[in-house]
């Protein structure tokens, strides 16, 4: 991870806020890895996202005090689809319209 400062980035978002929607907690910066954790006690973990150039997301599953990514199961509409997944892709549609 490199030394992105996460603070500021969103001190510097509250002054951009003209495209946010309410309710949104954090915008995503492009290209930035951001470490979400889950509120959680017994143990460290959550989800590594960035967002994508191409305006997809990218999403990892990590585990443990040194954010390792871990494999875990990914099921798309109650369907698992594959049961040791380390890298999620959810892509962007250009064909949607504003």
């Amino acid at each position: 991870m490199d030394n992105f400062d996460l603070r500021k980035y969103l001190t510097e978002q509250k002054e951009e806020d003209s495209n946010k929607v309410p309710g949104a907690s954090l915008i995503l910066p492009r290209g930035k890895e951001i470490i979400l954790q889950a509120e959680e006690q017994d143990y460290k973990r959550g989800l590594l996202v960035t967002l994508l150039d191409n305006g997809g997301y990218s999403i990892k599953y990590w585990y443990g005090d040194d954010v390792k990514v871990y494999p875990a199961e990914v099921e798309v509409d109650g369907k698992s689809i594959k049961k040791d997944a380390e890298v999620v892709n959810i892509l962007f549609h250009p064909e949607l319209e504003k």
